[in-house]
């Protein structure tokens, strides 16, 4: 019976780099016995396996049919003869029938990854991504308000547990710059696997937009921005975010009392994932000092006018430049 690990999320937890590093390192990876199958790709992940256990899907991810994905899998199991599969898709996260996973892996011996971040810095990270591409466009405490029932991660490890049993659940930390090595070697470590010298990682794309450049692409007429064209008005809109970033007491959302009373009132919550799930008989599931009243904050007051002209000017001249090297490109190759 193949092993498989099943790497479901948290989102913004570092996922997009996990998921590249394996899709990168696949070939090394199977050399080693251990398979990150095509099968249910998307991109980088394996997305569309979601669609088999949510009823409409997501507008970004592409169906498969289980049957069709399950023998393409079977498929390069064989192939490959690898022993171990790791599949990862953080839009399995909250799927409501968990029974219907293991069900359809009964033919594997399945473990349940995670990585977890502590819940205020989860929500600013996710606010801002959601802002980003359009999945929200409500007020911060509105959101905060809609999120949190969701963040008691000892409750959600519960129901995967109920069905898969405590043994097979496996859980990481993410806190950025709280573990001297990368995300991709602790990913593989938590699940056992040696991290092997020729295996590569990338340097992490940092695609972070300031307030502005947030609010700049929240007054677009396109409202849900997930499209290739959105992606390359975000790759321009980050470079200009390094050019003129953020005055510091901007960088967050959500005042640090807030963000503190956010952390504080899951601390038992955590104390317990940290004991039953990862062996931390100290409780302490994240290490990073909690939000301190003499950090720099202020309530970001909006994007104006004249910013807003910068920021289309940056945007339109990018356009332009790119136009430029694809139209020198084509004259070059037609000379040749």
């Amino acid at each position: 019976m193949p092993k498989l690990f099943l790497h479901v999320g948290l989102p913004k937890t570092a996922t997009t780099s996990i998921q590249r590093f394996l899709l990168h390192n696949r070939e090394k990876l199977i050399a080693h016995g251990v398979l990150y199958p095509r099968a249910g790709l998307q991109n980088f992940a394996h997305h569309p396996l979601s669609t088999a256990f949510r009823k409409g899907g997501a507008d970004w991810i592409k169906p498969v049919e289980p049957d069709v994905l399950a023998r393409s899998l079977r498929g390069e199991i064989e192939a490959t003869g690898c022993d171990t599969v790791i599949m990862s898709t953080e839009a399995l996260s909250y799927v409501p029938q968990i029974t219907e996973v293991k069900d359809y892996f009964q033919d594997f011996d399945t473990d349940i990854v995670f990585y977890l971040r502590r819940q205020d810095k989860w929500l600013e990270s996710a606010y801002k991504s959601n802002l980003k591409t359009g999945a929200t466009d409500l007020a911060p405490d509105v959101y905060m308000k809609k999120q949190l029932p969701r963040l008691d991660y000892y409750e959600w490890l519960g129901h995967w547990a109920e069905v898969f049993g405590n043994e097979h659940i496996r859980v990481a930390v993410f806190e950025k710059g709280a573990v001297p090595q990368s995300v991709e070697r602790t990913f593989l470590e938590v699940l056992n696997i040696e991290f092997q010298p020729e295996y590569e990682v990338s340097d992490a794309s940092n695609t972070e937009l300031s307030r502005d450049c947030l609010s700049f692409l929240g007054a677009m007429t396109a409202k849900r921005r997930i499209s290739h064209r959105s992606w390359i008005y975000a790759g321009i809109l980050s470079n200009y975010t390094r050019q003129h970033p953020d005055p510091q007491e901007w960088n967050r959302v959500w005042p640090p009392s807030q963000r503190r009373a956010v952390a504080e009132g899951f601390a038992d919550s955590n104390a317990r994932v940290a004991r039953e799930y990862c062996g931390r008989e100290d409780g302490i599931l994240f290490h990073e000092n909690l939000p301190s009243d003499d950090e720099p904050w202020e309530e970001y007051p909006g994007l104006t006018a004249t910013k807003a002209v910068e920021i289309a000017e940056f945007l339109a001249d990018s356009l332009f430049d790119r136009a430029e090297a694809a139209r020198q490109k084509r004259q070059s190759k037609n000379q040749r």
